[in-house]
């Protein structure tokens, strides 16, 4: 019989490591790390520049393959997908938010939110209006018709926070999402997916060096030289 806690775990590491470059010469960026995260908890990595931490995330993707160890996502091996289904769950089953937001200048908002969508599948009408209701959840959708080059970094990471949440993916990896954001705007920022944890039951990974964010994780990870220590649990809203 198959656990409930088992039907929520989005993604698992078991005794993974990752090294680069060749045989005597490696760098070991990740050494035997193993943890499980499930539907409706957020987890922060904390750790320094060169710990590992965007290594991590680039696995828990599927954007890379491990050294040693086995990845599942969504219970299932990474190896055992194709290029073309890890592909598809990027866009459709996980959503990216990055330091540097990432978005189109040459598009305006709602054009740079419905591209994704459009990866996933959803066009036109339909895709229209879900749009719009997302950028209006974060509180621009005046900003629908503006160029990203035109926003505020505040404005920016929220764009980019609804296009990451607009397929409707139940796992989100964020790397360094408040890295460039003042105090007041990268907290608000966190806030917002924490409630899309709590009200929509996501998974959210964020790898981070800020420890303000502690406050809004149910599990912190410290991540140190590649090597990750035991899960600390705090509550929270």
């Amino acid at each position: 019989m198959i656990q409930s806690n088992q039907l929520s775990e989005v993604v698992s590491l078991i005794d993974v490591t990752k090294a680069y470059g060749s045989y005597g010469r490696e760098t070991l960026a990740l050494k035997k790390v193993s943890f499980r995260a499930h539907l409706g908890e957020l987890i922060l990595i904390l750790g320094p520049s060169g710990s590992g931490k965007t290594t991590l995330l680039t696995l828990l993707a599927g954007l890379q393959s491990p050294t040693e160890g086995t990845v599942y996502i969504f219970g299932r091996e990474v190896k055992e997908y194709s290029n073309r289904e890890l592909q598809r769950l990027r866009a459709v089953r996980i959503g990216f938010i990055f330091q540097t937001f990432n978005l189109i200048d040459s598009l305006t908002v709602l054009d740079n939110v419905m591209l994704v969508m459009k990866f996933g599948g959803l066009r036109g009408k339909e895709a229209f209006i879900r749009a719009m209701d997302f950028l209006d959840r974060f509180e621009v959708k005046q900003l629908s018709k503006a160029s990203p080059r035109t926003l505020s970094q505040g404005e920016k990471q929220r764009v980019a926070v609804a296009r990451a949440l607009v397929n409707g993916a139940p796992l989100i990896i964020a790397d360094e999402p408040t890295g460039s954001l003042a105090t007041k705007q990268g907290m608000g920022i966190v806030g917002l997916l924490r409630r899309s944890v709590n009200e929509e039951n996501r998974c959210v990974i964020i790898a981070s060096h800020d420890e303000r964010i502690s406050d809004y994780a149910d599990r912190v990870l410290y991540l140190s030289d590649g090597v990750i220590a035991a899960p600390e649990i705090h509550g929270n809203s």
